[in-house]
């Protein structure tokens, strides 16, 4: 498989007085994968086997050779091997409570060469998640929901683990009505990424800093209030999810 991460990257050469820099001598990203499946029921497993040549690793740091100017760049690793098991397991416990489980995780190894001294790592990362969905009296429905990464690499810079806790209730009205939604991310305000540099190896101008990101949430969590109505032949089940802010902020994360 042959990608790009981002197209940007290979623009020319652009320089700013913050040294943050676009790289136009990235390579592109070509990935060999290999992946078994097992379904039983509504249970599903699965476990894979990959390598990168040459994975895009943004916000890296480096150094001019005179040594006189730091640059944030993408940078390319010269690998990443990854063993990956992944399950999502559903349990029905009566009519009125079912959950579901999720795991990724693994074996990650990759090597770094664009840092003062090249360094290779291997690690076990995963993320987890789970939701508990409950029906109520009246037509009201609650979820509590929830996820969490554990701490992990992008590129030669390390990221502490991280997640979020989330609850919402729905009340389905009657006939073709609709629904109300209202929902909570991040109850526990505990969505704050938190990054560090130096820590793997020696970077540019033997930098050992560590940079912290907050979030909308980590001031309140985010409440959100929604109308669903259904127009059409599709009339009835709204399949909604309660917990759609915390699928919002990780896609914002996704995108930064």
């Amino acid at each position: 498989m042959f990608t790009f991460q981002c197209l940007s990257k290979l623009d020319a050469l652009r320089r700013n007085p913050s040294g943050y820099i676009e790289n136009p001598l990235l390579k592109p990203t070509i990935t060999d994968n290999i992946k078994l499946g097992y379904n039983y029921r509504n249970y599903s497993f699965s476990l894979l086997f990959s390598r990168d040549d040459h994975p895009i690793a943004r916000y890296q740091i480096t150094q001019r050779p005179e040594g006189n100017l730091l640059y944030v760049s993408p940078q390319n690793l010269d690998f990443q091997n990854n063993i990956t098991f992944q399950a999502s397991l559903p349990f029905k416990i009566n009519d009125w409570w079912t959950m579901n489980y999720g795991f990724v995780g693994g074996l990650r190894n990759f090597k770094v060469s664009y840092t003062l001294i090249p360094v290779e790592k291997t690690y076990f990362g995963y993320s987890a998640n789970f939701s508990q969905v409950f029906k109520l009296p009246k037509s009201f429905t609650m979820e509590i929901s929830g996820w969490y990464n554990a701490s992990s690499y992008n590129g030669s810079v390390k990221t502490r683990g991280f997640g979020m806790l989330n609850t919402g209730v729905k009340k389905t009205l009657k006939g073709n009505d609709g629904s109300f939604q209202f929902s909570v991310s991040d109850i526990l305000r505990t969505m704050q990424i938190n990054n560090y540099y130096g820590t793997l190896t020696t970077e540019a101008f033997s930098i050992k800093n560590h940079v912290a990101f907050n979030t909308e949430s980590r001031v309140s969590p985010i409440f959100k209030l929604t109308y669903f109505k259904s127009f059409g032949g599709n009339t009835g089940k709204s399949q909604h999810s309660l917990s759609s802010g915390s699928k919002d902020e990780a896609e914002r994360l996704k995108n930064n």
